[in-house]
């Protein structure tokens, strides 16, 4: 056989060669398992990562109508007789499609975050549909509803500007949706009263036209003054004829039926009568009007005076109730003009100062730890096999 110091050489050069093998196999595992993964992951970071910030903004809803109450909740806002939790409404509205809508228009946020200089995977693709556009922007928004009734709203955008604009048009359209949501019921009554307010001057208008019209039908622009004239007229001519007949009486106490101043007397108290009947019959007749109208010419002036009260009666009362509908119409607008409803950004957009996306030691270290972990279930699973293999 063999020398034992022979044999000892090459049992020794085998077991460095397994020694060796293992370890360049350990190296090796290590290089594809681990060390170059964390390389790619700080390769990513440093050099191709497209720098991710927020900006973050505290919003409140507030109401300081009468009818408000310390809750953020307002009702019959949305016409039911529940209440809404306007905190929940904001929440969902914030990371809505109507919001998306919104700040798209103002800020084109296709173009903005399908930027060629963002890496592939975080950028929006060119062709996106609405509902992929939708569900890229809702993962670039995080909503966290705070104790206490107000919002905490985190804006990721890839730039800091980018980041503030799109917080700060997210609070203006919040904003914006309160004070829809809350003055809708107004502007219905704004709109009411003031077709309310012109139905009324149209008949205001009209009832006046019918006063012109029948005072130039009877060429009567003062059918009160001609009546006051007459009642005056006649009250004068009463109040004469009854000093005359007391005359006459006392007359009578002393003289004869054949006394001149009896005689003056009786002949003064028939002229009066008469001219007292006369007067009184202008007014039940139509005595000294100048009417164009054949069948008016036959109306007593009594009936015409009553024609013309109520068409003055009708007139005031249009204008009354015009007066009222404008002072309506008034105090709505003035209802509408107050914003009693709206967001409070307590917490106004930030501008950031350094990107929060991606965190080198985060992503270095999780992506280490993680191909440690696997180079450790990987090493078990191939020692398991040897065993079984018997190798």
């Amino acid at each position: 056989g063999l020398p034992s110091a022979m044999i000892e050489q090459v049992l020794h050069i085998d077991v460095n060669r397994v020694l060796r093998r293992k370890r360049n196999f350990f190296l090796l595992r290590m290089l594809l398992l681990v060390l170059i993964p964390t390389a790619l992951m700080a390769f990513y970071v440093f050099i191709y990562a497209t720098p991710r910030y927020v900006s973050q903004l505290q919003i409140v809803y507030r109401d300081t109508s009468a009818a408000a109450t310390t809750t953020p909740a307002i009702g019959g806002i949305l016409g039911a007789s529940g209440i809404v939790d306007m905190t929940r409404v904001l929440s969902s509205y914030i990371r809505s499609s109507a919001m998306l809508e919104l700040v798209d228009r103002e800020l084109d946020l296709r173009k903005k975050f399908g930027d060629p200089g963002i890496e592939w995977w975080n950028r929006l693709p060119a062709n996106a549909t609405r509902e992929q556009f939708l569900a890229y922007f809702q993962k670039r928004i995080t909503v966290y509803e705070q104790t206490g009734g107000f919002l905490s709203v985190d804006v990721e955008a890839f730039s800091a500007r980018d980041a503030q604009e799109l917080a700060r048009q997210i609070y203006n359209a919040a904003d914006q949706m309160v004070a829809n949501l809350y003055n809708q019921p107004r502007e219905d009554m704004v709109r009411h009263t003031r077709t309310e307010m012109q139905r009324y001057e149209a008949e205001m208008h009209a009832a006046t036209l019918k006063v012109t019209q029948f005072r130039e039908q009877y060429r009567d622009y003062d059918f009160s003054g001609t009546v006051s004239q007459l009642s005056t007229l006649v009250g004068d001519l009463q109040r004469q004829l009854a000093q005359a007949r007391s005359e006459l009486a006392n007359a009578r106490n002393f003289l004869g039926e054949k006394a001149p101043n009896v005689v003056v007397l009786k002949s003064r108290i028939a002229s009066l009568e008469s001219q007292i009947a006369q007067e009184q019959k202008r007014l039940a007749s139509n005595s000294g009007l100048q009417t164009q109208s054949p069948a008016a010419a036959r109306e007593p002036y009594s009936q015409i005076m009553a024609s013309y009260l109520n068409l003055t009666q009708a007139q005031e009362f249009a204008k009354l109730t015009y007066t009222n509908a404008k002072a309506a119409h008034e105090a709505a607008l003035l209802d509408l003009a107050k914003k009693q409803a709206y967001v409070v950004s307590f917490v106004p957009p930030n501008l950031p100062d350094k990107a929060t996306e991606p965190d080198p030691l985060r992503y270095i270290l999780t992506t280490f730890v993680l191909s440690l972990m696997i180079y450790a279930i990987l090493s078990l699973v191939l020692g398991l096999l040897r065993e079984q293999a018997g190798i």
